[in-house]
């Protein structure tokens, strides 16, 4: 009976995902995903919370970023810089309460849970900064195709550390995912194929 019951509850979740997948997603206040970078931008002029891409989060200003795919919006990141570990802390608990208090308790990447590798692209994607993930809204607890995390980045360029926070479209990032994984395998099979050529040789 409990697994009917699991079943049933995961058809359910499907289903309102799949409702809500046909209808722009938000993102995050008035963007969208999809949105292009044009209309980021006049959305932008228009939203007078966001200020030189500063938006302000319990008096603290996180500056927020827009990235594209094929000129259509697939992530925001709001970032804000950190100088102690307590800072840090702080941050992401506040964050954590913030979201948590929408969408529910996050997963707890450190202790319990791992993000889905096509969801995580820092996995897989070296250009990427290191960023140590706390905290994870999966689809179904967002009831839509947004995946939301927070952690810690640090970049190797300025030696800073960052409190993140990311908003990501879910469907874009496991299409990158494959798209990286194809690329490797036929980097791979090159190699394979030139070592066999070279072997040849004697």
């Amino acid at each position: 009976m409990r697994k009917i019951s699991i079943i049933f509850i995961s058809l359910l979740v499907l289903l309102s995902i799949n409702i809500y997948a046909e209808e722009p997603v938000k993102a995050f206040r008035n963007f969208n995903f999809g949105d292009s970078p044009e209309v980021i931008k006049q959305k932008l002029e228009q939203d007078e919370t966001i200020k030189d891409n500063v938006f302000i989060i319990a008096g603290k200003e996180y500056k927020i970023g827009f990235e594209y795919s094929e000129d259509k919006l697939y992530r925001i990141k709001l970032k804000k810089e950190f100088s102690s570990l307590v800072e840090s802390k702080e941050q992401i608990d506040l964050l954590n309460k913030i979201i948590s208090n929408k969408y529910g308790e996050g997963l707890d990447v450190a202790k319990k849970h791992n993000i889905p590798h096509k969801y995580n692209e820092t996995s897989y994607n070296l250009k990427l900064n290191s960023i140590l993930w706390s905290l994870y809204w999966s689809q179904e607890k967002t009831l839509t195709n947004k995946i939301i995390k927070i952690g810690q980045e640090s970049n190797s360029n300025d030696y800073k550390m960052y409190v993140v926070l990311y908003i990501d479209d879910p469907i874009v990032l496991e299409q990158k995912f494959k798209k990286a994984k194809k690329e490797y395998q036929d980097k791979k099979e090159k190699k394979q194929e030139q070592i066999k050529k070279t072997s040849e040789s004697f």
